[in-house]
């Protein structure tokens, strides 16, 4: 329960507090520059753009702690909902496949909390650095192992070779995907862009006990008045 209480302490001055104080800050040079049309156009483009992040921050926060939501069928649901958001406004084609039957592998907070955050880097990698034209996120469920690949047919950005390569957001990659005991890789496909995987074991000692345990307790279709799975 500390741990669980540090990290909303953290994703709330992380994200949320940063978000609020660029929203501010922009509408506070709203009010007291001198802008014309286009500038005032794209301070109110910024804020917007911020009040999003904001709504979708506050989001994850709350999806992160939700025992209803511990399965990979919500993982997914979420990363698809980041990819439409994300790719849409510029008619970039975003496709996600999924195995079937996700409802029944459950995935606990934290641990669909650190693939959620590497996806979403990877994505806004892609978005930021590759201008791709398509993007693929692909789910794969098999010998005890959870692999997301992220692959666009952009330029991309120089992908690491070796620990330690990359900018800051590269080594937060690395970081959560160790926090849970997986690895991420960077692949360069023949036809051009690039191709993000991240590996997660799902078997073997700790891992594997709290998932079959959760499994067990997985909602069933049957609630509580208050909304709680039984």
């Amino acid at each position: 329960m500390a741990r669980v209480r540090d990290r909303i302490a953290a994703d709330l001055h992380d994200d949320l507090g940063l978000l609020c104080s660029r929203i501010a800050i922009l509408a506070g040079v709203g009010r007291t520059a001198a802008l014309d049309h286009q500038q005032g156009a794209h301070v109110l483009e910024d804020i917007g753009e911020a009040a999003r992040e904001l709504l979708d921050a506050s989001a994850n926060v709350v999806w992160a702690v939700d025992p209803a939501a511990d399965t990979l069928e919500s993982l997914v649901g979420r990363v698809r909902r980041l990819g439409h958001d994300l790719f849409h406004r510029d008619g970039t084609v975003f496709t996600l496949t999924a195995p079937p039957g996700g409802a029944r592998l459950v995935l606990p907070g934290e641990l669909r909390r650190e693939i959620l955050l590497i996806v979403k880097e990877a994505l806004h990698n892609a978005h930021r650095h590759g201008h791709p034209r398509r993007v693929e996120l692909e789910v794969r469920w098999a010998g005890g192992e959870l692999e997301v690949r992220v692959t666009d047919d952009g330029g991309g950005l120089a992908f690491p070779a070796r620990e330690g390569e990359g900018g800051r957001g590269i080594a937060n990659m690395r970081r959560r995907a160790a926090r849970v005991g997986g690895r991420v890789r960077w692949e360069s496909p023949v036809e051009g862009g690039t191709c993000v995987v991240l590996t997660v074991p799902l078997a073997g000692g700790r891992r594997r006990r709290m998932i079959m345990h959760l499994s067990r307790l997985a909602p069933r279709g049957k609630r509580t008045p208050s909304g709680t799975a039984r």
